[in-house]
């Protein structure tokens, strides 16, 4: 529960972060798409609710922590969850594999504020992909 409850936190910082340019702005209000790599930590258990799909994914550059940001700064990299979207089969994923995530962000139409994260869809990338986990570089 305890690891829970730091995984949310660590959601809802997501407000104090920023990026460069998303991916894609999806034409629905509020909702932008957005591209990362990670490793894959943790898998939900139908016998455990409180399990989550955790990936320890790389800086998002483009990244906004409030859609009303103009000069985002980006996320650095994290353990964070990705619910699974609507279709989304995580049979044959295993904690340690290497992912291409595509993931959306849904913020508040208030205030501005992420207010949920779906994951998309993902690839699988060879077990040897290197991954860049540290913090998001300022461009050059």
């Amino acid at each position: 529960m305890l690891r829970r409850l730091a995984l949310l936190g660590g959601v809802l910082a997501l407000s104090a972060c920023g990026g460069g340019a998303p991916e894609e702005e999806t034409g629905t209000p509020n909702v932008i798409v957005y591209e990362t790599r990670g490793r894959v930590e943790m898998l939900p258990e139908a016998a455990l609710p409180m399990n989550d799909f955790l990936v320890h994914h790389e800086p998002i550059p483009g990244f906004k922590g409030n859609f009303s940001e103009t000069t985002p700064a980006g996320m650095n990299s994290m353990v964070m969850p990705f619910p699974p979207g609507e279709g989304v089969d995580l049979d044959g994923v295993k904690i340690g594999d290497v992912l291409s995530l595509r993931f959306q962000v849904t913020y508040h139409s208030e205030n501005g504020a992420v207010s949920g994260m779906t994951l998309l869809s993902y690839e699988e990338l060879p077990a040897d992909t290197r991954l860049d986990l540290g913090r998001v570089r300022e461009p050059e």
